[in-house]
């Protein structure tokens, strides 16, 4: 094995790890949601005290589930496809296109990570807030950019697995027939 091989499969073991601990977030994020809109279903209709926070809390909660779990997801290859021609073709131009289409999603995700990385300092430095509770609304922000900065790193390491793939030619991964 190459060195650079090598260097390249500890930078993707880590991103692997970081997309995994991300899953794990987006799990708690769930459960809090869920524990969230019980407490103020209990304390709207029972008690007859809703909550303030409870409902901004939750839609903070979705981005934070949405943007952290998305290279997760794309690790797992749980994002929709449409696959109706790809698979009819063959492992090595199904690997190609895997390449091409991952080569895009890095451009997109690049690109939307510097905007949004734009709008985290814009938020930050003109300390804006949630609309109800005031809460600083560049945390926010930033959780999303990070989250997409790492679906961007997550569609490199799928690039490079497709091209080695396709290099070799007869390996393929395996596709999910769901």
């Amino acid at each position: 094995m190459k060195m650079s091989s090598k260097f390249c499969s500890r930078i993707f073991n880590c991103i692997d790890k970081i997309n995994g601990a991300m899953q794990w977030t987006a799990i708690f994020m769930m459960m809090g949601i869920a524990t969230l809109i019980c407490y103020e279903v209990f304390m709207r209709y029972m008690l007859i005290k809703p909550t303030m926070f409870s409902a901004e809390l939750c839609q903070v909660m979705q981005v934070f589930l949405a943007m952290l779990a998305a290279g997760w997801v794309l690790r797992e290859d749980g994002h929709v496809s449409i696959e109706i021609l790809v698979h009819k073709l063959s492992s090595r131009w199904r690997n190609s296109i895997t390449v091409v289409t991952s080569g895009i999603g890095v451009i997109f995700c690049g690109l939307l990570t510097w905007l949004m990385w734009l709008l985290f300092f814009s938020a930050f430095k003109a300390r804006l807030g949630t609309a109800i509770m005031g809460w600083p609304l560049y945390m926010v922000k930033f959780v999303a950019t990070f989250g997409i900065f790492l679906l961007g790193l997550q569609f490199v390491v799928r690039a490079y697995q497709y091209y080695r793939l396709g290099k070799g030619g007869t390996e393929e991964r395996e596709v999910k027939d769901d």
